[in-house]
């Protein structure tokens, strides 16, 4: 797939005048409200696996540049934790601990400096979970295990953090009663599904409802600094530019002698101004080219 989709496709796709590649993104690929990436799409070249961080290694910037990246932190979680306020997800976003090791510390009853690997990873998979509204036989299928323990899972998880129980439940029924789910910034998805006679159909439209408020505020929230950095760069005349945009992350095509000033506009663009009890937080990176990254 690598190969056919990337290594022989790529090379074809280069602008014979700007000797570049260039995507199209595009509005209204996604449900959420994502941007999506076509012709060629850069969002989901494999970074996990050694031959997808090799193709990633052939896009490099303007000679004598850097390529920075800045990635919003767990952004989806930090979502949930915001808007629920759960005690326990909020204290553990604005205390920055682990927030993998501390699931698995509460579902396992266990102190956090006693939770092994495999845990911290049950942990994470119960969080994203959650998240996206997995019921007991998806997370049992996911972590191998049984759909009894699945559903004690789900269950510590909820009681452990029952202000996104709460959050959770009143998404669902607001969704209900008005036909459409909203994200943060008041953009509206409508979801007749959730009102379906067919359980089914009712169960998905419960997850969109869900998504639409996390990840559809994670993709209003992206495009907001995206915005704002553009501004930014053309007030002070910055000759870097915003180069790729994947998800949570926005990548940068930097003139050395501006990377202090583009580190300074970018966290700046992505982390203040927005109307949040919690401190956002962004990872950054910077190579000569962007397998080198991550």
């Amino acid at each position: 797939k690598i190969k056919s989709t990337y290594a022989d496709a790529l090379p074809l796709t280069i602008n014979k005048k700007t000797n570049k590649i260039h995507t199209t993104y595009m509005q209204t690929g996604t449900q959420t409200g994502r941007l999506s990436s076509k012709d060629p799409n850069l969002q989901n070249i494999p970074v996990k696996s050694e031959v997808g961080r090799k193709i990633r290694k052939a896009f490099i910037p303007q000679k004598g540049n850097l390529i920075i990246s800045f990635d919003y932190s767990q952004i989806e979680l930090f979502l949930l934790a915001e808007f629920s306020s759960d005690s326990n997800l909020f204290t553990a976003f604005n205390e920055n601990e682990d927030i993998h090791l501390k699931t698995a510390s509460l579902i396992f009853g266990k102190k956090i400096d006693e939770v092994t690997k495999d845990e911290r990873k049950v942990g994470k998979t119960v969080n994203f979970g959650v998240l996206y509204g997995q019921g007991a036989f998806a997370l049992s299928e996911d972590l191998n295990i049984t759909r009894g323990e699945a559903a004690t899972f789900i269950e510590k998880y909820f009681s452990s953090y029952s202000g996104v129980a709460n959050y959770i439940h009143n998404i669902k029924e607001l969704c209900r009663e008005k036909g459409y789910s909203t994200t943060f910034w008041g953009r509206k998805r409508s979801i007749p599904e959730i009102n379906d006679k067919n359980k089914l159909q009712q169960a998905n439209g419960e997850r969109m409802a869900l998504n639409t408020t996390i990840q559809g505020s994670a993709a209003d929230l992206i495009k907001i600094a995206m915005i704002r950095i553009d501004k930014k760069f053309r007030e002070l005349d910055l000759k870097s530019k915003l180069i790729m945009q994947v998800h949570d992350e926005l990548i940068f095509d930097v003139l050395a002698n501006e990377k202090d000033q583009v580190i300074e506009v970018v966290k700046e663009g992505m982390e203040s101004g927005f109307d949040f009890k919690l401190k956002l937080k962004t990872s950054m990176e910077m190579g000569d080219n962007w397998g080198e990254l991550h």
